[in-house]
């Protein structure tokens, strides 16, 4: 099977084995809240942070919340009435609660404060908030560095939500959110988009707050998610995952880098590499970049980094993860440690798997015995199930199919039952280079599979479950690397870099 990567415009084949072909038995994953919660309790995002509260006010002291509640600042575009307006009533469900059951699928919201178990939330009446010239923006700001230093002394953090006119989502129409992102980042503030915004000669749009006013269209989900968001900006950890790779062994995956390369927005013709790096609970532990450089001119399908570049990168993903004070005393008990490396499309060059060993030999010199693992995932895979059963042929969510002996296409999104008549879903495809090698962590597609359907359930972005494909490695990558393109990057020391900033 060929497979053209559109992103990149390059080809490479997918040998399918049929002797190989077979279906591949993945763990339950469960999210989970509570280190009290029983293994076998799988609960969905809103149950779950519902009867125990979110996971970082249950676990030990090592991963324990920081904070004691959240702090708003509300700005919308000046003269615009009804952003203004709609934001008043989105900021009033945040703090009172949302119990209007538009229809039969809406969910109810008991405010922020109450469903995050949060001690205290300052939320600004509408005469508090705050307008602005698009454009102009940062005249406002001149006096806030005092205001975030007093709220962080008051054991709160904060977040700023903006309205605006213009949605993310349609390129010609971002710069408001492009110029909110930026802004707010560079002051050290976690910003919360909110969004009117109609189609033109339509009667519908997007935007959470074209939504909010819709008393025909149900609302619950889109404002737990909203809350979820800002409850990641502000550091929180909603939940986690055990990251087991199968049911007989306790081996786990100690520490995730996924990878993401984006064209630099400061030199012509060069890109730079970003590397996220999720420990064994699943918790985001902190991104990196590397140096800008130039992509080698191979004939290989795909980009190939530089040794030095890939060196470098995953030699500042490890200490990164290796110093952090959250985890650095459970790693330097160790012997060993497992380390898997993501990266999306294309395979990884031997020239990269060079420098990929060079930056762990250079970094892990205290551990007898440390192991990695090549993961290339592709988003549009080259192959898809049809279930007969299923009233539209769509596959349940979990479904693994092996192609080859180190290929496997998994739905990471999808219904959950076979009697869903919900659209088609897409797999996405995995190749892991170095499966069953004496350098590998992995052992069977089946540990592979279980890795990242668990990174999955990860995505902290949205209470409902299926709906991101990637697994967290890679989706946040992404994240970050397309704003960096617009400039939008915390600095250096920021205490944004250990928060869901770019969601």
């Amino acid at each position: 099977m060929v497979l053209k990567d559109k992103q990149r415009l390059t080809i490479f084949t997918i040998t399918i084995k049929t002797e190989k072909l077979r279906q591949i038995q993945l763990l339950e994953i469960p999210l989970i809240f509570s280190e009290k919660q029983p293994i076998s309790e799988n609960l969905t995002p809103i149950e779950g942070i519902r009867k125990y509260g979110p996971y970082d006010l249950n676990c030990s002291q090592t991963l324990k919340r920081k904070f004691n509640g959240v702090e708003f600042f509300v700005f919308y575009p000046k003269g615009e009435k009804i952003v203004l307006k709609r934001l008043s009533k989105l900021m009033s469900f945040l703090k009172s609660g949302y119990y209007e059951k538009r229809s039969y699928i809406d969910q109810d919201f008991n405010g922020l404060a109450e469903e995050f178990r949060l001690k205290n939330t300052f939320i600004p009446e509408e005469r508090e908030f705050r307008g602005y010239e698009p454009g102009n923006l940062f005249r406002e700001l001149e006096d806030w560095k005092e205001d975030l230093e007093q709220i962080f002394k008051r054991g709160n953090r904060p977040i700023v939500i903006i309205g605006g006119t213009s949605h993310r989502s349609v390129t010609k129409n971002r710069s408001q959110y492009i110029e909110a992102k930026r802004i707010f980042t560079e002051l050290d503030f976690p910003c919360q988009y909110a969004s009117f915004y109609q189609y033109e000669k339509e009667t519908s749009g997007a935007g959470i707050l074209y939504n909010v006013g819709r008393k025909d269209r149900p609302f619950g989900y889109s404002l737990w998610n909203f809350a979820l968001n800002i409850y990641g900006k502000i550091g929180g950890l909603a939940w986690v995952v055990r990251q087991k790779l199968s049911e007989d062994d306790e081996k786990v995956i100690d520490l995730t880098i996924g990878l993401r390369f984006v064209r630099s927005r400061d030199r012509k013709g060069f890109h730079v590499g970003y590397a996220t790096i999720l420990d064994r609970f699943g918790k985001l532990v902190g991104i990196v970049s590397s140096s800008p450089f130039k992509i080698e001119k191979i004939s290989f399908p795909g980009m190939v980094v530089p040794e030095k570049i890939m060196k470098e990168i995953i030699s500042k993903a490890l200490k990164n993860a290796l110093n952090d004070p959250r985890i650095k005393e459970i790693y330097s008990k160790k012997g060993s440690i497992n380390v898997a490396i993501h990266r999306v499309g294309s395979l990884f060059h031997k020239k990269e798997i060079y420098g990929i060993s060079q930056g762990i030999k250079s970094t892990i010199k205290e551990y007898a015995n440390v192991k990695y693992g090549l993961i290339s995932v592709i988003k549009r895979s080259p192959a898809l199930v049809f279930n007969r059963r299923s009233p539209r042929f769509n596959v349940i969510r979990r479904t693994a199919i092996g192609l080859n002996d180190i290929t496997v296409i998994l739905y990471t999104t999808g219904p959950t039952d076979t009697g869903s008549k919900s659209p088609i879903s897409y797999p996405i495809t995995i190749i892991s280079q170095n499966l069953g090698e004496e350098k590998s962590p992995f052992e069977s597609l089946e540990e592979i599979c279980n890795h990242v359907f668990s990174l999955t359930n990860l995505h902290w972005q949205t209470v409902v479950p299926g709906s991101v494909r990637l697994p967290a490695s890679l989706e946040f990558a992404q994240d970050i690397a397309r704003l960096s393109s617009f400039g939008i990057e915390p600095k250096k020391n920021s205490w944004l870099w250990e928060t869901l900033w770019f969601v």
